[in-house]
């Protein structure tokens, strides 16, 4: 159904924005843990430090003291992670031995700038608490095997890998992390969508990786948008995402995914908002949405005097609203002052939507229940008369859930730019889709079409930033959930118009649809909850 809203909504007027009113570390430092233990380390050259053989025996003469069955100890475990250019200390031995080693032999190679302390004599380590200390010079994997013995025999019957993960040095400082997942409750059976953004501060493009914690690197997902399709309980955890530019690694907050039964109650939309210059003729305000469900009450409401007490500039004076059923325009009523009707009234107390404290004001308001389908909700002055106008959308009955907004009309700048506001509600997270098509409109002869959009998601009242697109990039993950929406297809997955898919909290937001580089032009604006 939302094809036949958009559809319609390319074909018909535009409308002109200026800006929405919506009242409404884990640090990991990469510091062995052995330095904390030991409390001493040797100056060394600038490129770093060397531990004290000696501190190393401290360290892990603890450990070995234990009696009982040999266990090869080492600090830190397997993979050895480091860096090209940082100094990286690894001390190993036995725990458990009824008598110590006394030296080890090695086979392999350590990775070049490592060195064993104390020096060997050939492959013989003469120690029983060895260390492997330096500074890389390479990136790569290597491996080097040990084994202990002492004047008796072989302690170990196997050589011990120890492996090493070194990492190229970064060039150029890391990338700013602008958006981090959010942590989010979900149902059983949802799909979750989590997002992370970030700028270069260096040249280059960037790379991403997600990992949950405990699970490690997820296999493919390389993108900043991590889908997690009909989540379980499986899924409850931790993620965070990695973000590297020029060789420098930025890694995000974790967002927290807590998955319910699918017993629980999903979280819904209850309120959309604009507000705008509204014209006369073309100019007129359009607004399609989708009700989803079984329907239910809808509150909507075009204010101009309302607004004009709040000391809003310009506000129209006599807005009059229309509501029809999109494409075959079957008209369902309208409202030209609504008179303080007590019904009114409480609906609107009911939406928590802000009051019309005079009921003589020529503010429109209609309550209407309707089914579920596609609608058009036109707001215009009386008279062809303009000025500005907040129009608002609420749902009053669960789940009369307002699915989706479209409207098409010309972005300018400054406090011409499109900002929706909408409202989720409930105890759990919902997901949803954010476009801003300009290029997308190419193909429909629509003159004008903004070049290229930009679209940015905060937290109305805090204005927290929740994350940003540019251009939308036509991942696999994108086209399936705007598949799944039944919205405008974008055919270019080169193309330059935005598109955000996030899941998000109870709460209010704003989404604010710009041109980049403040360019202006014609474009449509969707939002889809699923």
């Amino acid at each position: 159904m939302p094809r036949v809203l958009t559809s319609f909504l390319v074909r018909c007027h535009r409308v002109s924005f200026p800006a929405l009113l919506l009242v409404a570390f884990l640090q990991r430092l990469p510091i062995p843990r052995l330095l904390s233990l030991a409390g001493q380390i040797l100056p060394g050259p600038a490129a770093g430090t060397v531990m004290r053989s000696s501190l190393i025996v401290g360290a892990l003469g603890a450990l070995h003291s234990r009696a009982g069955a040999t266990t090869f100890a080492q600090s830190p475990g397997n993979p050895v992670n480091g860096t090209v250019g940082t100094p990286l200390s690894v001390a190993f031995t036995y725990t458990g031995t009824p008598t110590s080693p006394s030296q080890f032999i090695f086979t392999g190679t350590l990775p070049p700038g490592l060195s064993f302390l104390p020096a060997p004599t050939g492959n013989t380590i003469p120690s029983g608490k060895p260390a492997i200390t330096g500074t890389p010079t390479t990136a790569g994997s290597f491996t080097v095997r040990v084994q202990g013995f002492n004047p008796q025999g072989l302690t170990d019957s196997v050589f011990n890998a120890i492996n090493f993960v070194i990492a190229s040095a970064g060039t150029g400082p890391p990338p700013t992390i602008t958006g981090h997942p959010l942590s989010v409750t979900v149902v059983a059976g949802q799909k979750v969508a989590l997002l992370a953004t970030a700028t270069a501060t260096a040249a280059g493009s960037m790379t991403y990786q997600w990992s949950k914690t405990g699970s490690g690197p997820i296999p493919g997902a390389t993108n900043p948008l991590l889908v997690l399709s009909g989540v379980t309980s499986a899924n409850s955890g931790n993620y965070t995402c990695a973000v590297t530019s020029a060789g420098a690694t930025a890694t995000t907050n974790a967002g927290t995914v807590t998955v319910l039964a699918s017993s629980a109650s999903r979280g819904d939309i209850r309120a959309l908002s604009l507000r705008g210059n509204v014209g006369a003729g073309t100019d007129v305000f359009v607004v399609g949405f989708v009700l989803e469900g079984a329907g239910g009450r809808i509150l909507v409401k075009s204010v101009g005097p309302g607004i004009a007490a709040l000391g809003v500039p310009g506000a129209m004076a006599d807005p009059r609203l229309d509501l029809t059923v999109a494409g075959s325009n079957l008209a369902l009523g309208g409202n030209d002052n609504w008179g303080g009707a007590t019904d009114l009234i409480a609906a609107n107390a009911e939406a928590g939507a802000f009051p019309l404290a005079d009921a003589t004001t020529r503010d429109a308001v209609m309550l209407r229940t309707l089914s579920s389908g596609v609608y058009l909700a036109t707001a215009s002055g009386v008279g062809n008369t303009t000025g500005v106008s907040l129009v608002e959308f609420y749902g009053l009955d669960n789940p009369a859930n307002l699915y989706a907004l479209s409207l098409r009309g010309r972005i300018g700048t400054g406090a011409d730019i499109f900002v929706a506001g909408f409202v989720i509600a409930g105890s759990t997270a919902k997901t949803v889709l954010i476009k801003v098509v300009g290029p997308g409109l190419i193909p429909h002869n629509v003159p004008g079409s903004m070049a290229d959009p930009q679209l940015d998601l905060t937290v109305a009242g805090s204005n927290a930033f929740l994350g940003s697109n540019d251009n939308w990039g036509g991942t696999a993950d994108l086209v399936a959930a705007n598949t799944a929406a039944s919205a405008f297809p974008l055919t270019d997955l080169a193309s330059k118009d935005a598109m955000m898919f996030i899941t998000l909290p109870p709460g209010v937001y704003l989404a604010t649809a710009r041109g980049a580089a403040e360019t202006t032009g014609v474009a449509l604006l969707e939002f889809y909850g699923q």
